[in-house]
């Protein structure tokens, strides 16, 4: 965790003052389940970015209860975490205006989660974990400013021993249980990412200029 953090605040500047385009981007599908998932890229050069994704995820049962019956076992009494990720992107735009891409990125995050044990009684657990993560997938331009970044993530992340399936932002959701493709330690999320350019690059402006 401490070595993620000094990675972050080193490179932090140069996502802000690079010459690169920035997006600025929300996953969608974390917000199925309580979780605020935001991120940031800076394009480095032509074939590589670098990604910052943070957010936070909040969630009582008795409150707010997934809409998609599949996502009731990653919900407990009450969920709260939050994390930060650090990233790399590798893509070849030159393939077209909508290109595929892999990422590679290393997550730490602290959750706090409220549940009932075997014998039904409330139990708190609350813990700081990390994991490495890869993705692959595609992107879609809508326009010189909107983007779409369509995919699936799989993480691992030191397997819990107080329950079976949870969900860590970041990361996704836990594998274990899913029979042959499930793999203890192992999350899944699928991607679906809205983003916005909130500043163009040098040669993007000079686009534009003509």
């Amino acid at each position: 965790m401490k070595l993620l953090a000094w990675i972050c605040i080193l490179l932090f500047p140069e996502m802000i003052l690079g010459q690169g385009s920035v997006y600025l981007g929300l996953q969608a599908t974390p917000l199925s389940i309580g979780t605020f998932d935001v991120h940031a890229e800076n394009r480095l050069t032509n074939t590589m970015s670098l990604y910052l994704g943070t957010g936070f995820r909040t969630q009582q049962i008795d409150r707010r209860e997934p809409r998609v019956r599949l996502l009731n076992d990653f919900s407990n009494l009450g969920n709260t975490a939050t994390f930060l990720t650090l990233g790399i992107r590798l893509f070849n735009p030159e393939t077209g205006i909508d290109y595929p891409y892999v990422q590679f990125g290393l997550t730490g995050l602290w959750y706090r989660d409220r549940f009932l044990n075997d014998a039904g009684e409330q139990e708190i657990s609350s813990d700081i974990t990390w994991g490495p993560s890869a993705t692959i997938g595609y992107v879609l331009n809508v326009n010189l400013r909107w983007t779409i970044d369509l995919g699936l993530q799989m993480g691992y992340s030191a397997p819990r021993t107080d329950l079976l399936a949870y969900y860590y932002p970041g990361l996704g959701f836990s594998t274990f249980g899913l029979g042959r493709y499930g793999v203890v330690g192992g999350h899944v999320q699928p991607v679906v990412a809205l983003k916005y350019k909130i500043r163009l690059s040098d040669r993007e402006k000079l686009r534009l200029a003509e």
